[in-house]
């Protein structure tokens, strides 16, 4: 920050680096979006853009205080809340998988029947999501069945 008029210096310090990590991301997301943007910029880019600074700028704030950043460190360590994104990422993952099983069988099927390529293609990459979520399932387990 350099010197200030009465001679301190203000060092600025980062508490939260990956609240901080979120803001520069969503920050250049929201530059981005305007620099990228077709001229005249319509609505959507422009409110996306907004908002991902806003929240970006929150995020930035929130990392360079002390009070906010203990405050979010305590909220994430308490027990309630870790129990709570345990099963909400349980949850997601299983209706991933179902999702990426019946997106396979289905767009397997419209493609048999309709010998169109694209629609077996489709349930290629569903069946290859499928296989992926259930492969990084079983390391995740054998790696906390064995540190735990």
């Amino acid at each position: 920050c350099g010197k200030t008029r009465n001679g301190r210096t203000c060092n600025m310090k980062i508490y939260d680096k990956k609240a901080f990590v979120y803001g520069i991301g969503l920050s250049l997301l929201a530059a981005g979006l305007v620099l990228t943007a077709e001229r005249p910029m319509g609505m959507k880019p422009l409110v996306l853009a907004v908002v991902c600074g806003v929240i970006g700028c929150c995020f930035l704030i929130g990392s360079l205080s002390r009070k906010i950043a203990r405050e979010a460190r305590l909220e994430e360590q308490d027990e309630r809340n870790r129990l709570i994104a345990l099963k909400a990422g349980r949850r997601t993952a299983q209706i991933t998988q179902l999702g990426s099983a019946l997106m396979t069988v289905a767009f397997l099927g419209i493609g048999k029947g309709s010998s169109n390529r694209e629609f077996i293609a489709i349930g290629l990459g569903a069946a290859f999501c499928y296989t992926l979520s259930l492969f990084a399932e079983l390391f995740a387990k054998l790696y906390y069945e064995k540190h735990s």
